[in-house]
């Protein structure tokens, strides 16, 4: 009884700190991504402000869809992007 108890106020002290664990993870996530995600479009050609917008339509649209490559294929067509750069 006295370890169930234990590890019971173990696990909530635990898990008290996972909503900030995961929020700091997706914000440094999210900048990570947008680094390397304009860097290698510019590096492909991408003016600084097409890269940006890609690089944001598709963070945006990877936290919906959970696929990268869907992702980038929407973001591709809805920003007119791909043929011209």
């Amino acid at each position: 009884m006295r370890f169930t108890l234990t590890a019971s106020i173990a696990l909530i002290l635990i898990c008290s700190g996972c909503d900030s664990f995961k929020e700091g993870f997706a914000q440094s996530f999210d900048k990570s991504f947008k680094e390397s995600c304009r860097t290698e479009a510019m590096k492909k050609g991408a003016s600084q402000k097409d890269a940006e917008k890609y690089c944001d339509c598709t963070l945006a649209k990877f936290k919906e869809t959970k696929s990268m490559d869907q992702a980038a294929k929407t973001c591709i067509s809805q920003l007119n992007l791909g043929t011209n750069h």
